[in-house]
């Protein structure tokens, strides 16, 4: 995927927070000016709304600089793979004081964050959940924060719809930086504790009952 997104832009700020999102998700791409030829490895173009018009391209993602760069970056990744579906998306979780969360589709991360409390972690993952198309959903919580895991685990299973999995996963290790591809390795810590988890084994919880 080397160089299939390119950044077409003079926005100091679009740049950078889009660059930030892109490098997070350890994905290559090029930097351009509006002025620039485009590369042919180049599929997508992302692009502030005012220098669209000067961007000829066919395949064009506009980004505000107001927004969450997630969503069209989510986008391009999703037109790069050709896919309006995927097989299986997993959300890992690493509880505690900060949430980290770590959305991946088909084995790749669409989406990290960190938040810091449990409502907001069920109601950012119902949302990321809602917002993708998967044959499969489940959730992986890791256990080793027993007070943040058991409120996060109430929560959704309220919230979630039956059909999407719960799962505890032994987070033992998962801090350490040898279990994840090396592509993932620059990830902040509760972020790469929550891919790690999420690419582990766990136990089922029974959904539809209330956890204790």
């Amino acid at each position: 995927m080397f160089g299939e997104i390119a950044i077409v832009t003079t926005s100091g700020k679009a740049y950078y927070r889009l660059v930030d999102g892109l490098t997070r998700r350890t994905v290559p791409f090029v930097s351009l000016t509006p002025e620039d030829a485009i590369p042919l490895s180049v599929k997508v173009v992302i692009t502030t709304g005012e220098e669209k018009k000067r961007v000829r391209f066919s395949e064009v993602l506009v980004y505000y600089e107001a927004d969450d760069p997630t969503d069209v970056i989510e986008k391009a990744l999703q037109m790069l793979s050709n896919k309006s579906t995927y097989d299986q998306v997993i959300v890992g979780v690493d509880p505690g004081k900060t949430f980290g969360i770590a959305v991946m589709g088909d084995g790749n991360v669409l989406k990290s964050m960190n938040v810091f409390d449990a409502g907001e972690a069920a109601q950012r993952i119902l949302q990321a959940l809602n917002a993708i198309n998967a044959d499969r959903k489940k959730v992986k919580i890791g256990n080793g924060a027993k007070e943040y895991q058991l409120e996060l685990v109430k929560l959704l299973n309220r919230c979630l719809p039956l059909d999407i999995i719960l799962e505890l996963v032994n987070e033992k290790g998962t801090t350490r930086t040898g279990e994840a591809p090396s592509k993932y390795r620059h990830i902040p810590r509760d972020i790469m504790s929550a891919v790690r988890i999420s690419m582990r084994k766990g136990s089922e919880i029974q959904r539809g009952k209330s956890y204790e």
